[in-house]
């Protein structure tokens, strides 16, 4: 098992499950994936999508040119 992360089982505060709540339905579960799995690809793709409002999402991440962001290499 070297190597492998143990797995937690970790619970939605109230603040985050009002948050999922107000998301796109499309999204919730990505957001949940990021929160409960810990699951850090899914954190940064929810973070970026946070970032473009959840409007079109995948095209303006896609095209995302904010350079000075922490994300913005691990994102191309």
């Amino acid at each position: 098992m070297k190597g492998r992360r143990k797995k937690t089982t970790a619970t939605l505060s109230d603040r985050q499950a009002a948050y999922i709540a107000d998301l796109p339905v499309s999204y919730q579960d990505g957001m949940r994936k990021a929160l409960i799995d810990k699951s850090l690809a899914y954190a940064v793709k929810m973070k970026c999508r946070d970032c473009c409002g959840f409007e079109n999402a995948a095209e303006r991440v896609r095209d995302c040119n904010i350079t000075t962001c922490p994300l913005w290499a691990v994102r191309r």
